[in-house]
């Protein structure tokens, strides 16, 4: 005889190097129903993302005790499946609310309690994202006008460990740092190998709210100064001297973009407080810098990262002027990573025509939280991780 049977979803979400994707679908019924031989053309999977349904692909179809697992095929190009949303009005992306998994019975299957035709889905989808276990967030301010969310991961050694600042992108600004670790694929510092690299380190991820080159009235600057900068750094401060276990000698800052841009402003604004600084296609123009900014930066130990191909800042003007006046100086501790383009570091991604996914050329933070990134220092081929760790302030 058949019948309908009851079941709650659980969707869990994970980081690819282009965003936050929905990987797992887990139909959840009594723990004691038991299924017989399922196959995946007898189930229909679709994604419904604020008022667009979309069918999806089930790559894999697996059974447990109470339990049906949907993996789901995920590519750079199924925005569908990411619960961020982009808001024209403010700029930044943000996790929709309006994003759930309807799932169908093509064919009746067998279970232990019999046939089974219909599906009874719980209103209420609970979504999981493995990638941000062991995430504290919270809130700072700085004064009346400055308040900053913020994330950490924090492994609590029992030595002194390194900090990493990461600093994101344009459209991660807002109050849920989350945006910030999944936005773009810096969780990865928070995970091996780069936390392997040093060991231990203490990461944290501040978030703009708006973003970081804003002048103050939501514009982006156009002499190198920035509305958040004071309350950035009242920010570091803030988790420096309450968490003794961080050395305060081993002060690491990094950010792609706009976060680039930020990691020079630093720089700039607290010279020798910061062990290691790596901007990835930095948006700092070179014009903006005087004399005496690149005498300080000269001082500072710091890896530019960018792709000759960007297709939204041209690294001539940016990473690649700034990077050729200050590494004319010989004794300065100055590298480079130029990539000629932004390909798919996994090898699991394609294009329509087979061959490896290319991203779009200012993406080149991708290969260097994929761990890509290299410069020959020495005569030796040095990792920026490695390098990082190895800094130390000497003043």
């Amino acid at each position: 005889m058949s019948t309908s049977l009851s079941c709650q979803i659980q969707l869990t979400i994970m980081g690819y190097d282009w965003g936050p994707s929905l990987r797992l679908i887990d139909l959840i019924f009594d723990e004691r129903l038991k299924f017989d031989n399922i196959q995946i053309d007898q189930m229909d999977a679709l994604i419904k993302k604020q008022l667009q349904i979309t069918p999806v692909i089930i790559e894999k179809l697996e059974s447990y005790p109470g339990t049906l697992r949907l993996t789901l095929q995920v590519h750079p190009t199924n925005s569908h499946l990411s619960p961020l949303i982009y808001d024209p009005k403010t700029k930044l992306h943000r996790f929709t609310s309006q994003f759930e998994a309807i799932i169908s019975l093509n064919q009746p299957i067998e279970t232990s309690i019999g046939t089974v035709d219909c599906l009874k889905v719980d209103e209420h989808q609970s979504q999981t994202y493995p990638n941000l276990s062991e995430i504290e967030t919270g809130y700072y301010r700085f004064n009346h006008s400055h308040q900053l969310a913020y994330a950490i991961y924090d492994p609590k050694p029992i030595r002194p460990i390194p900090l990493i600042i990461w600093l994101h992108g344009a459209g991660e600004g807002g109050n849920d740092p989350n945006v910030v670790l999944l936005g773009n694929p810096s969780f990865r510092l928070k995970e091996s190998p780069i936390q392997a690299a040093f060991g231990s380190a203490f990461v944290l991820y501040p978030q703009s709210p708006t973003f970081w080159m804003d002048d103050g009235y939501g514009k982006y600057t156009l002499k190198g100064s920035s509305f958040y900068a004071k309350a950035l750094f009242g920010l570091i401060d803030n988790i420096v001297q309450k968490t003794p276990w961080i050395d305060r000698d081993r002060i690491l800052i990094g950010g792609n973009s706009n976060g680039g841009f930020m990691t020079i402003r630093m720089l700039l604004d607290h010279p020798g407080y910061f062990a290691g600084a790596f901007p990835i296609c930095e948006v700092f123009m070179d014009r903006w810098l005087q004399e005496t900014d690149r005498n300080s930066l000269k001082k500072e130990s710091i890896w530019f990262n960018v792709s000759h191909d960007d297709n939204v800042v041209d690294p001539r003007l940016f990473t690649l002027a700034t990077y050729e006046s200050l590494a004319k100086d010989p004794e300065a501790d100055i590298h480079l990573t130029l990539y000629e383009k932004v390909i798919d570091p996994s090898g699991l991604f394609q294009d329509a025509h087979k061959n490896p996914y290319r991203y779009g050329g200012h993406a080149s933070w991708i290969p260097v939280l994929a761990g890509l990134s290299t410069a020959r220092i020495n005569n030796q081929e040095v990792s920026l991780f490695s390098w990082l760790a190895s800094k130390k302030r000497t003043n």
